[in-house]
Formats: structure tokens, C-alpha cells, sequence
């Protein structure tokens, strides 16, 4: 038996484009409102100090889905 890593087809450059990312869910959120969970530019400050590249959107409705909010001096 072999695991991920030590897979054949995981060796060499395959292996090397492995990427980490994160979820809301990580950060307790579980709902698209809940006053009571991390406010979503606080989860996406977070997750960019914390030097993630990617991230799962979490339930449909938590981040915006309008690209205008997400333009440089919005």
C-alpha cells in the first residue's frame, strides 16, 4: 500500500504543484449571515496574511458575488 506522497504518479514535478488553501469553515463559518461569524473581509485579510493562494467560497451567499466590491479602491 502506498500513500499520496510516496504515490509514482506524485513524484517529480506532478508533486511540486501541490497547493494549500483554506475554507470559511475554518474560520467558524457555517451560514451565509450570522452576525455572531467572522465578517468576510476579516476571513479574506486573514487568510492573505496567513500567505494562502486559494480558498473554497463556503456557503453561497457569505462572500459577494458582485466583482465591483473586489476592484482596487472600492
Amino acid at each position: 500500500m502506498t500513500d499520496a506522497f510516496s504515490s509514482p504518479d506524485l513524484q517529480g514535478p506532478a508533486r511540486r504543484r501541490f497547493r494549500v488553501g483554506s475554507a470559511p469553515d475554518s474560520w467558524g463559518v457555517w451560514f451565509p449571515r450570522d452576525p455572531r461569524q467572522t465578517p468576510w473581509t476579516r476571513f479574506l485579510d486573514e487568510i492573505a496574511r496567513a500567505g494562502y493562494e486559494w480558498l473554497e467560497l463556503g456557503p453561497c451567499g457569505y462572500l459577494p458575488a458582485d466583482a465591483e466590491t473586489f476592484a482596487p479602491g472600492a
